[in-house]
């Protein structure tokens, strides 16, 4: 069985997995499928939400996805289901949770989700602007959740996991006998030039990989970095395009649901899963304080937890954290799954340390690499 370093995942999962964090576990086997236990009834009160959402009728979700299959298929789901339409709001993480942040602090709320990451949940959770709240098929459906928890704490709740964030290379410029297999690796003088990264200076994958490297290697994996005249890029689907039209060699790690639609395509690019380590997290949907739709926006998160709203995560190039829904994103992404051989998740602590040490103008990131050209 692949071994795996657990250091707990986001925030939330820091917070319950603490304990057992940075201790050595086996990582786990792929579930099987099995056909989910009948549902307990829900629970007193709930056919009430149910009713005051399908008046409320609409909601917005502010979210990191800009994923158009995924948005149109749960719209028409939800709509077909609920009679709520669905109004999406796309940008980073980091500019969502400043729209949502001005609209708390001014009294004016507009959006009644966020769907992402921890990078922009964590200032959102800290500022008091999530609710918490418990979607009832939690306890509804106790036994087909894929991680050791119910996928709630307090205010987070997670709906789906990416299967790896891999390095992704140009198959028109990167010959098989090159890829690279670890990221030290990419310390090689060959690559100079031909990479780009995630901005680290920023909350996202890219501070949690410098942070990663850090501990693995320590800052004098990045120092070296800075001599590869690494690209550093803001946008997640930036660094995906660079690689799949030839601007870039390869990115060091990309998010599954940029890389879903370019696969389809047919575009140039695989994923590979690096063998010294790999990033994991997930995302979810977290209701905001004093939301204009709150039924609606219960509802809707308890939905995207159902198997029916599960089937939707693949779309997104993502894992079901519900055992009775498989993986069905793209083979090449299923290739780069099946070959992590270890996972680095991020605890509370460590997403404390990179907010102060490593993100910002005076944090390690910009000081070692610099800023986006």
């Amino acid at each position: 069985m692949k071994k795996a370093v657990i250091v707990s995942l986001s925030i939330i999962l820091g917070l319950v997995l603490l304990a057992s964090a940075c201790k050595p576990k086996a990582a786990p086997a792929t579930p099987t499928l099995a056909a989910a236990p009948a549902a307990k009834a829900a629970p007193p009160g709930w056919d009430k939400v149910v009713a005051e959402a399908r008046k409320e009728g609409k909601l917005t979700i502010y979210s990191t996805f800009s994923v158009p299959s995924f948005q149109t298929g749960f719209n028409k789901a939800v709509q077909d289901k609920y009679g709520i339409q669905i109004e999406w709001v796309v940008n980073a993480g980091a500019v969502n949770a400043e729209k949502l942040r001005v609209e708390q602090t001014a009294g004016k709320p507009m959006g009644d989700i966020y769907h992402g990451g921890y990078g922009a949940t964590i200032p959102l959770l800290e500022a008091g602007f999530l609710v918490d709240f418990r979607p009832p098929i939690i306890d509804m459906e106790p036994n087909v959740w894929t991680v050791d928890m119910f996928p709630y704490v307090k205010e987070y709740v997670a709906t789906h996991q990416p299967p790896i964030h891999p390095l992704v290379v140009n198959t028109r410029l990167v010959k098989p006998e090159d890829y690279p297999k670890r990221y030290t690796d990419l310390l090689d003088p060959k690559w100079k030039g031909k990479m780009n990264m995630h901005d680290p200076s920023i909350m996202g994958i890219g501070s949690s990989q410098f942070m990663m490297m850090e501990e693995k290697e320590g800052l004098q994996y990045w120092e070296k970095m800075a001599q590869q005249e690494l690209r550093l890029i803001r946008s997640y689907a930036e660094t995906v395009r660079r690689v799949a039209v030839g601007e870039d060699f390869l990115t060091l790690l990309a998010l599954p649901s940029m890389l879903e639609e370019y696969l389809a395509q047919g575009a140039s690019i695989k994923p590979l899963a690096m063998q010294d380590t790999n990033f994991v997290n997930f995302g979810g949907m977290h209701l905001m304080k004093n939301a204009p739709n709150t039924n609606a926006a219960k509802v809707v998160i308890n939905f995207f937890l159902s198997k029916e709203g599960q089937e939707f995560v693949s779309l997104l190039g993502e894992s079901s954290i519900r055992k009775d829904v498989p993986f069905k994103g793209h083979p090449l992404m299923a290739e780069a799954k099946n070959n992590i051989k270890t996972e680095w998740l991020i605890s509370l602590a460590a997403i404390e340390k990179m907010r102060v040490d490593v993100v910002g103008d005076s944090g390690k990131a910009a000081k070692i690499l610099g800023k986006p050209r």
